[in-house]
C-alpha cells in the first residue's frame, strides 16, 4: 500500500538566519524508503537560495524550492501541508514569536520548530505543534517518527489559539491595558513625590 506523503512547508526569506540547513541535511540522512514518504516544500527567495538548493542536491534531500509565492500561493501551500516549519535557532529568535509562526497558526497549520524560548513555551502551552531538537541526529529521528504518523492536531483549535492571542482586537486591547497601567504607575509615582 502506498503510504501518505508527509508534507512540511517553509515560508520565508532564504538567508543565513533561516536555519534551514540542518533540516535539509536531516532529510538527506533518511533511508531511501523514508525519503519517498516525505517532502519539504520551500516557498520563498533570498540570498541563500542557490546554496540551499546545492545542499539539498548534494544530500539527496526530498526538498522542492517553489520560489517566491504571492498570498494565494502561500495559502494553497499551507492548506496542502501537514506541518509548517520554523527552523530558527539563533538566540535573537528565542525572545519573540516570529511573524511566520502566527501566519501558520492563522491557517490552522501545526508547527514543527526547534526554536527555544518563546516559541517552545508557546508550543508546549497551547499544543499547536511539535518541538524538534537542533542537531541533525535528533531531527532525523523525529522526521522518521513523523513519517510513521503525525500526531493529530485540530485545525479549529489552532485557529482559535491564533484568534485569542494574535488577532488585532486581542493585541490592541492588551496594549491598551499596558498603557493604562504605565500611566497609572506614573501618576502614583508623581503623587508619592508630592507628599
Amino acid at each position: 500500500a502506498q503510504s501518505k506523503l508527509l508534507t512540511i512547508c517553509f515560508l520565508g526569506t532564504l538567508s543565513h538566519r533561516s536555519g534551514l540547513e540542518k533540516y535539509i541535511c536531516a532529510l538527506g540522512k533518511l533511508s531511501p524508503d523514508n525519503k519517498r514518504r516525505i517532502k519539504l516544500l520551500i516557498g520563498g527567495a533570498g540570498s541563500q537560495m542557490q546554496e540551499l538548493q546545492a545542499l539539498a542536491k548534494k544530500n539527496g534531500a526530498p526538498v522542492e524550492f517553489l520560489g517566491w509565492l504571492d498570498q494565494d500561493g502561500m495559502i494553497k501551500l499551507m492548506e496542502s501541508s501537514n506541518l509548517g516549519l520554523l527552523p530558527y535557532d539563533r538566540s535573537d529568535f528565542h525572545m519573540s514569536i516570529p511573524n511566520k509562526f502566527a501566519e501558520y497558526l492563522a491557517n490552522g497549520l501545526p508547527i514543527l520548530s526547534c526554536t527555544k524560548g518563546e516559541v517552545e513555551t508557546f508550543l508546549k502551552k497551547h499544543r499547536v505543534g511539535i518541538l524538534s531538537g537542533v542537531n541533525t541526529a535528533e531531527i532525523v529521528e523525529l522526521l522518521g517518527a513523523l513519517i510513521e504518523g503525525v500526531p493529530k492536531f485540530d485545525p479549529d483549535h489552532i485557529i482559535r489559539v491564533y484568534e485569542q492571542i494574535f488577532s488585532a482586537d486581542t493585541v490592541f486591547s492588551y496594549l491598551e491595558k499596558q498603557l493604562v497601567q504605565i500611566v497609572s504607575n506614573r501618576d502614583e509615582i508623581e503623587a508619592m513625590k508630592r507628599k
